[in-house]
């Protein structure tokens, strides 16, 4: 026997160690030729286990078994023997046994797993070599166990339209197609809880199952990992930014540093003009002086007188240069939006993502795993929030842009080839990184396949075959998968250049349509105001001869003006002597204290200075600068003005999406009846000085404003609320108006109406908003119906916050309780107007947030 094997090792000419103690490691001895020897006199169990613990992990190696000693009954001892070697994933074994009794001498035997298992006797076999065949080139149907776990785009199954079953999913075809090379048939093995990591990891470590195509972490116990597919990164993936609204491109062409440096130079070069009109022309014109600077900047125009003064010529002629320059690099860049969609810079950092008010989704065992090895930094883990794979997957198929998302690149990449085809992108990516793991399958020790498995990924990788099945994955149909999930974003198809169209110039449109409407509004208000002034100051009266004669000459309009404000100051009031109108930085000579006031500014005792001096025209505009008791009142609905003024602008498109008309007259009428009350408020505040006679006449305006905004608020919460009603709708829209033309009849002063009527009429007005309300509650079905108890909550919203504001407004709270302390800022009547504001803009939210609703549903719930 010794020279048998002593022979055996010669001609194969490979090393020999000889393993004489109990468990050896030799993983760092041996190479994929190595053959272990174990002389046996008998199988011995305990025997046995110690050398599938030595050689378990060299299973491509050799394992020959000798026995010295004769069997009795091979076929019993062997087979029991083999059976156990393919159980461990052995398949190249042999046994030589020495038949002492015999001629025969040692004979060699091996074993066939495939197709049946059977004994083979391998002592005529001649090539050293053939001892160990490849056996496993054809497994007529072994079963190969697996599991199919739901994890897109890695694996899963595929139902089709006529009811058939694939395997889909980039590890699904590579297990697929390393079935059909070796022929072995796939079977999917069904947990409890198929989508559970953990559950299929264990699965492979207690052998129910051979392998799992999913990049799951291996567990302790009969489990490995397969040859790596390559390192995965883990990253952020969040929603395409917001496109930008179109009037915003003005400030796109410069950056916001720009801007600033802009302003700062407007305000020293303003400044410097200011001083230097002071110095050499001995006069103070502030604003003339930063019109002249912001003309200059813009390359306009400017005054001839200017350039008289040498020192003027300076620096307006450098302005004129610098503006020229800033000009047209300004429109150069413009030009170049016209025919593109911006968007917001992307947030590429977790504090970004906060202020956008996203949640990042994570799958709920790989979320545990980044916060275990703290991937995640700890002040930024209350961004994610875990949710099973199923949920996650589907949101990432359906590109639901409610969510930011933590995936692996192999998904990012899915996104990115799902995508291709939009022009912009619906789910883009970050440099956020969480975490890298090398992406690897979960195998188990004991299959007999797991080395063929590992050279298949190999050729896998080297023949770009995963890119493919990547590639194939996105571009596949998948019936199971439903798109549930309403897109925020547009998802257009990308497309060629094209021509500068008309509809490219749609804001241009707009603009030019806002200026024509501003011209005539303007237009209007000068006849209206010069009617007023006749009617309310008795302007001495013009030649009418004159009047018709130059009624079309471009000064007429001019003249009328002009006489209007010289003769308005009808009161007759004498300033005091040491006062020059001439001179702004004496305005603290017109500040004065509550019993200096006029006596028609005296209606609140309580706050005690800061009252305004009767003053011209002129100066009160100057005071809107001034710190009076009327500045947080001027300046609050100023800002409130352009508030809705800016969302006019916001809401164009909007308004264009919508396809009725009339819907577009509701919104245009809300914005503007909204923007009449905040200018009417402001116009009020500023020239209540003026006169007693301009005092009344401006209160007429304001209230004028606040019964447009409630007659906005009720003609548009009507309309929309009984919109399937056509009847109650004109009904109650009807009685708003009949109540309108009331309240407004109510204002003219030659009817002497006292104001205390005047303020009851509009809060009743206000509280006949209720039997609308409730007649379209009870209509609907109450509370019971979703939209109800939303619009309700609002509306009660809506009537607290005017309540409130109406409380501040008649008890002169808190000024009440603190007198003289408050008569700047935080004073009753400061509060009303910012509660005011609030409302108006709360209600503005509601009814896009019920136009919505309306647009989706019709008339579904009504």
């Amino acid at each position: 026997m010794k020279g048998d094997f002593t022979c055996i090792t010669k001609s194969l000419q490979i090393p020999v160690i000889i393993i004489s103690h109990r468990i050896l490691e030799i993983s760092k001895f041996i190479h994929k030729d190595f053959i272990a020897v174990v002389f046996l006199s008998e199988p011995h169990w305990i025997i046995l286990e110690t050398v599938f613990r030595t050689v378990e992990n060299e299973k491509p190696s050799r394992l020959v078994f000798i026995f010295p000693n004769n069997l009795n009954n091979r076929k019993v001892i062997l087979l029991p023997l083999f059976h156990q070697c393919f159980k461990k994933g052995m398949l190249n074994v042999l046994a030589l046994v020495d038949d002492g009794r015999s001629d025969k001498g040692t004979e060699i035997f091996s074993y066939v797993p495939f197709p049946n298992f059977k004994l083979l006797n391998m002592t005529n076999v001649k090539n050293i070599q053939d001892f160990f065949p490849d056996k496993v080139k054809n497994l007529y149907g072994y079963p190969t166990r697996t599991v199919f776990r739901y994890d897109y785009p890695r694996s899963y199954l595929r139902l089709s339209s006529q009811g058939s079953t694939s395997v889909e999913g980039y590890l699904g075809k590579m297990i697929f197609t390393f079935a059909v090379k070796y022929n072995t048939s796939l079977t999917g093995m069904d947990p409890k809880n198929k989508f559970n990591k953990y559950n299929v990891a264990k699965m492979v470590a207690v052998g129910e199952i051979d392998l799992a195509p999913n990049f799951i972490i291996t567990m302790e116990g009969r489990s490995r990992a397969s040859y790596p597919l390559g390192i995965v990164n883990v990253i952020v993936v969040i929603p395409q930014p917001k496109k930008i609204p179109r009037y915003l491109y003005l400030l796109r062409p410069f950056d916001l540093g720009i801007w600033i440096v802009l302003g700062v130079f407007l305000f020293y070069a303003g400044v410097v003009e200011f001083i230097s009109g002071k110095v050499t022309l001995a006069r103070l014109h502030l604003i003339e002086a930063f019109t002249n600077i912001f003309l200059g900047l813009l390359y306009q125009g400017i005054n001839r007188r200017v350039f008289n003064q040498w020192r003027f010529s300076i620096i307006h002629g450098q302005i004129i240069v610098l503006g020229l320059i800033l000009v047209n690099f300004y429109l150069a860049y413009l030009s170049s939006y016209l025919t593109v969609t911006l968007y917001d810079k992307p947030a590429e950092t977790y504090d970004k993502i906060r202020s956008t008010g996203l949640k990042i989704m994570a799958e709920n065992r790989s979320l545990e795993l980044y916060t275990r090895l703290h991937c995640i930094p700890d002040e930024y883990e209350d961004l994610y929030f875990a949710v099973d794979v199923e949920d996650l997957l589907s949101h990432i198929r359906s590109l639901n842009t409610s969510y930011a998302y933590a995936l692996s690149m192999d998904r990012v990449n899915l996104l990115k080839n799902r995508q291709s085809f939009f022009r912009k992108p619906l789910l883009v990516p970050t440099n956020i990184f969480i975490t890298q793991y090398a992406g690897t399958c979960p195998v188990s020790r004991d299959w007999i396949l797991g080395q063929k498995f590992d050279e298949f990924i190999c050729d896998v990788l080297a023949y770009g075959l995963k890119d493919k099945w990547l590639k194939d994955v996105s571009i596949g149909n998948d019936e199971n998968v439903s798109d549930n999930y309403r897109l925020e974003f547009d998802s257009d198809e990308a497309v060629e250049a094209t021509t500068l169209k008309m509809d490219h110039l749609m804001f241009s449109w707009y603009c030019l349509i806002l200026g024509l409407l501003t011209a005539c509004v303007c237009f209007l208000f000068e006849i209206v105001a010069y009617l007023l002034f006749e009617l309310y100051f008795n302007l001495d009266s013009l030649d009418t001869n004159s009047g018709k004669t130059q009624g079309r000459n471009s000064d007429y309009l001019t003249k009328i003006m002009t006489n209007c404000f010289k003769n308005s100051a009808s009161h007759k009031y004498t300033m005091p002597n040491d006062v020059d109108e001439k001179d702004s930085f004496c305005k603290e000579k017109f500040i004065l204290s509550y019993e200096d006031a006029p006596k028609h500014l005296q209606f609140n005792p309580y706050i005690r200075k800061g009252y305004r001096t009767f003053l011209s025209t002129k100066l009160c505009f100057q005071s809107v600068f001034w710190w009076t008791n009327e500045t947080v009142n001027i300046w609050s609905h100023l800002a409130g003005w352009l508030l809705f003024l800016g969302l006019t602008f916001n809401d164009i498109s909007f308004i264009n999406a919508q396809p009725s008309l009339t819907d577009k007259a509701m919104v245009w009428l809300l914005l503007v009846c909204f923007q009449l009350c905040m200018f009417f408020s402001f116009i009020y505040h500023t020239f209540s000085c003026r006169s007693e006679k301009d005092y009344d006449c401006f209160l007429t305006y304001d209230l004028l404003g606040i019964a447009l905004s409630l007659l906005a608020i009720y003609l548009s919460g009507i309309y929309y609320a009984f919109w399937c009603h056509p009847q109650l709708r004109y009904f109650y829209s009807i009685s708003v108006a009949v109540i309108f033309v009331i309240a407004i009849v109510l204002q003219v002063p030659r009817l002497n109406v006292s104001p205390n009527i005047k303020i009851v009429v509009f809060v009743s007005w206000a509280a006949y908003g209720i039997v609308p309300t409730t007649h379209w509650t009870v209509l609907m079905g109450g509370l019971h119906n979703p939209i109800v108890k939303f619009l309700v909550s609002r509306i009660i919203g809506m009537y607290t916050l005017s309540l409130i504001a109406f409380l501040f407004y008649i008890t002169k709270i808190p000024e009440r309780w603190f007198s003289g302390k408050l008569d700047f800022v935080g004073h009753s009547h400061n509060w009303w107007h910012l509660f005011v504001l609030c409302a108006l803009y709360y209600w503005y939210n509601t009814g896009i947030m019920y136009l919505d609703y309306r647009a989706i549903n019709g008339c579904s719930l009504s």
